[in-house]
């Protein structure tokens, strides 16, 4: 099955967004969950609470971008209710140069093993590139080469990674893997946002495909449920709304009676959306996103 996801292309860059992975994981659980900043430029309070120590927002539950990248609200308000959710313009991110990837893993931070699962994600999406992305595992930076994709591991359990390359050659991408975080089809995910990729439940029409109950979802996560349009290039659409791409959240994300109660409903009311640890590999349309992508 083929699937849609939002990239735009143009002559310097291209865009992509990026999902809860575990419900007391990737929600965030050091830095407070608000709105995002508005048009009206009255909600400072509200989108500076996002940021970290770095000057970082979260955005989606999972997808980190530089202050200056914040969205505008389409109605200007900056509020939500149950229900109405609001549609957020995005700039372009930076694209991999010629798809390189330089991962910086320190030896004395990760065992072999966990070296080789990153890797292997990283894989996963260079080989359905058909080789235009190129993932390189390093110990320490070499001088010249691509930007970094620094990986950390924080004590909370957060998955999360900055979505595209760091405007700055020098570095400034990293993505966030928690103690819950080590499962291949995750750390897929992830890889999924550091290539440009966003949400298959946050694509723009997505209210056709699948309705998403608020009622059964914390009030405070209602935003990552907000769907985004782009402001430069051209919108490329991929094939059809995809259940199974990795970059789907699972039915019951966010639910508030731990996992039970489906916050996001197919229309076949007996399918349910598995957690992307549960299915570490992509899809047809995943696959045909990465190479319309690079």
């Amino acid at each position: 099955m083929k699937k849609y996801h939002i990239i735009v292309l143009s002559l310097t860059a291209t865009i992509g967004l990026g999902l809860p992975l575990f419900n007391n994981c990737a929600g965030n659980n050091d830095v407070e969950a608000h709105n995002f900043a508005s048009t009206s430029g009255n909600d400072e309070a509200a989108y500076a609470a996002l940021l970290d120590e770095e000057g970082k927002v979260l955005v989606g539950g999972d997808m980190i971008f530089d202050k200056d990248e914040l969205p505008e609200l389409e109605n200007g308000t900056g509020q939500e209710s149950q229900g109405a959710h609001e549609s957020a313009k995005w700039k372009p991110f930076v694209k991999w140069k010629n798809g390189e990837v330089q991962i910086l893993l320190p030896k004395s931070s990760f065992t072999p093993t966990e070296r080789e699962l990153i890797f292997d994600a990283c894989q996963t999406w260079a080989s359905a590139a058909n080789g235009r992305i190129k993932c390189d595992p390093v110990s320490q930076l070499r001088s010249g080469k691509a930007p970094r994709l620094e990986i950390r591991r924080p004590t909370q359990d957060i998955c999360r990674a900055t979505v595209g390359a760091a405007r700055a050659s020098e570095g400034g991408s990293y993505m966030e893997l928690g103690p819950n975080c080590w499962k291949k089809g995750v750390i897929i995910h992830e890889f999924g946002h550091v290539f440009g990729l966003m949400h298959e439940h946050q694509r723009p029409d997505r209210d056709k495909y699948i309705t998403v109950l608020y009622e059964n979802i914390y009030s405070d996560k209602w935003q990552w449920f907000d769907t985004f349009y782009v402001v430069a290039g051209d919108i490329l659409t991929v094939g059809k709304y995809d259940f199974d791409s990795i970059m789907h959240y699972e039915s019951t994300a966010y639910s508030i009676d731990g996992k039970k109660a489906f916050t996001l409903k197919p229309p076949n009311q007996n399918r349910v959306i598995e957690h992307v640890a549960k299915r570490p590999w992509l899809s047809n349309g995943d696959k045909e996103s990465i190479k319309k992508l690079y």
